[in-house]
């Protein structure tokens, strides 16, 4: 049989309610021992006993566990009274009876406690798989955060070349209408950095186009992986699924064979002519165990909705993430649009003040 983990605080809280019901050394010491053993699966002995309660002398607790042992021991004894029996056969009988009944509530605990550990496993791994994946999910946003960095940089850096040519230009611009003297070296000048600047804006508007294309390339490549982040969470979504249902199946069979078990000992049951009040108490324990054992299984599904909660969680993330990814393309097309617009505007506004002065001679 599995020993079950025992919380050895709550084990100390409910001896300390213990010893303020019974003042009574030799009943406390009792009442600890059906504590531990009936409850919390744990075997008494003295040394243990004299731990949690520390009263009396040791001797107490030795006296007191023996008196345990031997009431427990006539309590799961089933007696058979038939006028026609001899005394033998009822005694094989009962204690056949009572063995049949320690098996089945064995049995039925074992199976349950590998059922629900096979659970808690199958949902640890599925766990380490989801934190995986949402691990290499932010470490391709982080690279794409970074990338995008650089772009922004180098878009920077482009226009701020684009406006110290403008810059120049209008400088020579005014050089131009302050010297009538210089007018053709003017001009001249003004009509080569007008070229040289046309020159310019073409490299800084085939690299801002490089730099766009390389942008949508790491996109595409960002949403493939993203794709397959959300893949990936759909399967381990759906493992999470057949781990619960597994579960529940496991859970109802068990269920099933304990109602089997149930109906096997009331056929057993309608053949004693009479039960004794202490089997109905040791049943009555034994009964509240099985609730106790159904409450941490239902204590297990609770943790299976949490983690169902967690990977919904996780697909928000990334459909927020998504979101603000188009979010951040979307500016960066819009500036990069902002920049050409602007260098054509002042192109066109340069070209219209070289052309003034013509008119004027005429």
């Amino acid at each position: 049989m599995i020993t079950p983990a025992v919380d050895e605080n709550q084990l100390a809280a409910d001896v300390e309610e213990l010893k303020k019901q019974f003042p009574n050394t030799q009943l406390l010491y009792k009442e600890v021992c059906a504590l531990m053993f009936l409850r919390y699966g744990i075997t008494p002995t003295v040394n243990r006993l004299y731990q949690l309660v520390r009263r009396g002398s040791m001797s107490v607790p030795s006296d007191t566990l023996r008196q345990f042992w031997q009431e427990l021991r006539e309590k799961s004894r089933v007696r058979i009274e038939h006028p026609d029996l001899p005394d033998a056969l009822k005694t094989a009988a009962a204690e056949s009876l009572a063995a049949m009944w320690t098996l089945a509530q064995q049995a039925a605990t074992d199976g349950l406690t590998a059922s629900r550990a096979e659970a808690a496993e199958e949902v640890r791994a599925a766990q380490a798989v989801a934190r995986d994946q949402a691990a290499a999910f932010e470490a391709a946003e982080a690279r794409l955060t970074a990338l995008l960095g650089t772009e922004r940089r180098r878009a920077d850096d482009l226009s701020g070349r684009l406006a110290d040519r403008e810059a120049a230009y209008a400088r020579l611009a005014d050089q131009r209408t302050t010297d009538h003297a210089a007018h053709a070296r003017q001009l001249a000048a003004a009509a080569q950095a007008e070229a040289i600047a046309a020159s310019e804006r073409d490299v800084a508007r085939k690299e801002l186009q490089a730099a766009q294309a390389d942008t949508e390339k790491i996109l595409a490549t960002f949403n493939a992986q993203l794709d397959k982040f959300r893949e990936d969470s759909a399967a381990s979504e759906a493992r999470h699924v057949a781990i619960e249902r597994r579960a529940l199946l496991d859970l109802d069979q068990e269920r099933q064979r304990s109602n089997r078990l149930a109906k096997q000992l009331e056929q057993a049951q309608q053949k004693l002519n009479e039960t004794m009040s202490e089997q109905a108490r040791a049943v009555a324990t034994l009964q509240n165990q099985i609730g106790s054992l159904q409450a941490r299984l239902g204590e297990s599904e609770g943790r299976l909705a949490a983690a169902r909660e967690d990977s919904g969680r996780w697909q928000a993330t990334c459909e927020r993430l998504q979101s603000e990814l188009a979010r951040q393309q979307q500016i960066a097309r819009a500036e990069a649009t902002a920049h050409a617009k602007a260098a054509n505007t002042k192109a066109a506004e340069a070209k219209a003040s070289r052309h003034q002065p013509k008119k004027a001679r005429q």
